[in-house]
């Protein structure tokens, strides 16, 4: 129970791609900059200097704060949609033949899956009878 946010938080960088890392990298070495310059401007007395750089200091780790919910945000979401979209797999292979996408949430929605909406349900429902129809047309 203690230190739930901090395992969550360190679950999530660890799932993050590189490009996700780098948004995140990027105002932390902002910070360590400005908190160099604040450094500064607080030893040798430069008081424009130090409320100029606080501003900063305070932009930049709010930004952190910005970045971090935005990368849980998105691993949250990707998690829900594979959930769904497992789900929608095993529903599609429970036909004997191919269904429609009515037919997919008719069956969803009878089996007592209410741990989603339809309407997160429905694009997902569409996405994978897609790539299910064009791997079948193709010859995949």
């Amino acid at each position: 129970m203690r230190h739930r946010f901090v395992r969550q938080l360190c679950r999530d960088l660890v799932t993050t791609t590189k490009w996700e890392r780098v948004v995140l990298f990027i105002p932390f070495l902002v910070l360590i900059i400005d908190a160099d310059i604040f450094y500064y401007a607080w030893t040798h007395h430069k008081v424009t200097l130090i409320l100029l750089s606080s501003i900063v200091l305070i932009l930049s780790s709010v930004e952190i704060v910005a970045v971090i919910k935005e990368i849980h945000e998105h691993i949250s979401y990707a998690q829900k949609y594979s959930s769904i979209e497992q789900q929608v797999l095993e529903t599609v292979k429970k036909f004997p033949e191919k269904p429609t996408v009515g037919q997919v949430m008719a069956a969803m929605s009878n089996n007592g899956s209410k741990d989603f909406s339809r309407f997160d349900v429905y694009p997902v429902v569409c996405e994978v009878l897609n790539s299910l129809y064009s791997d079948e047309e193709n010859g995949y």
